[in-house]
């Protein structure tokens, strides 16, 4: 969920959309990614409710089921 939010805050930030992964934002990210992750917790922290969590984690344990 954190490493989710965090990448896709970055590719918005790098290509101005979500979607897409390419060799040049893999470097860019690379020297920012503690700063989205930083960023990511802090508002998961904040605004993230125990049903999403739940979910979240729910989907993590299918697949690794898979």
């Amino acid at each position: 969920m954190v490493e989710r939010m965090a990448e896709d805050n970055a590719r918005v930030a790098f290509f101005g959309y979500m979607y897409g992964w390419s060799p040049e934002f893999s470097a860019w990210y690379d020297e920012r990614r503690e700063s989205y992750l930083k960023e990511a917790r802090r508002i998961l922290n904040k605004n993230a409710t125990n049903d999403e969590i739940d979910e979240e984690i729910q989907n993590e344990l299918e697949a690794w089921n898979d």
